[in-house]
């Protein structure tokens, strides 16, 4: 890795207590898993900001 260099991270297990085990980087950790929850709830929550304007709420 060098300076200025882009890192590509995964949510893998946002439960976990140390926060530096919740993401991962793609290259190291490659696309096996994911939190599916934690995209679920960032999809719903990025929804709900566009859709608030029409008057959706959760």
């Amino acid at each position: 890795m060098k300076r200025g260099e882009t890192v590509d991270f995964v949510y893998v297990n946002t439960r976990r207590h140390n926060p530096l085990r919740r993401v991962a980087s793609i290259d190291l950790y490659g696309k096996v898993y994911y939190d599916s929850e934690k995209y679920r709830n960032m999809i719903l929550t990025a929804s709900e900001t566009i859709l608030s304007t029409f008057g959706f709420s959760r």
